[in-house]
């Protein structure tokens, strides 16, 4: 048979984790709450402002996590091979990004700079393929990983000026 038995007992536990809400729902305050957290924020989000005024007491063993600022569309990648020494040498166990929806948005418009005036199908291709891509690589990290999402109402507008000149 080619297929592995898990041993429940041994096992490592490791989780992958997508939590969505409003913007001030508690998803930041959540995650900063696992253990050894590694936050990989996007600078226009500022997600990390509500750790700041976190109660020490909230987080694993009482220790902040780290934070990282995703200031360009490529730091997300450039993070991860950043991230593995510490994953090894056990100093992070979470890692949290914070948040998805507005790094997909930071991407988009660098592939729309990039790619100059190309059919947004194409783009959207691009995206969806690199998306694959990150999230195949961040789920071989061997720690837990927690994708945050802000929920935007159907009646919203994106934050990015690319899609309000559709």
């Amino acid at each position: 048979m080619a297929l592995e038995e898990v041993n429940l007992e041994t096992a490592d536990e490791q989780y992958t984790v997508l939590v969505h809400g409003d913007t001030g729902s508690g998803k930041t305050r959540w995650a900063a709450s696992w253990p050894d957290v590694l936050f990989l924020s996007v600078n226009d989000e500022k997600g990390w402002e509500t750790i700041r005024w976190m109660d020490p007491s909230n987080f694993y063993e009482g220790r902040k996590p780290r934070i990282w600022k995703l200031k360009k569309a490529t730091d997300l990648v450039e993070a991860h091979k950043d991230v593995q020494p510490l994953i090894t040498s056990g100093k992070v166990k979470t890692v949290v990004i914070d948040s998805l929806t507005f790094w997909v948005e930071m991407f988009y418009d660098h592939l729309l700079s990039q790619m100059g005036k190309t059919d947004n199908r194409q783009v959207y291709g691009v995206l969806g393929d690199h998306l694959r891509n990150v999230r195949i690589k961040f789920h071989q990290l061997n720690c837990n990983i927690i994708w945050l999402c802000t929920t935007r109402q159907p009646d919203e507008q994106p934050s990015s000026q690319c899609r309000k000149s559709k």
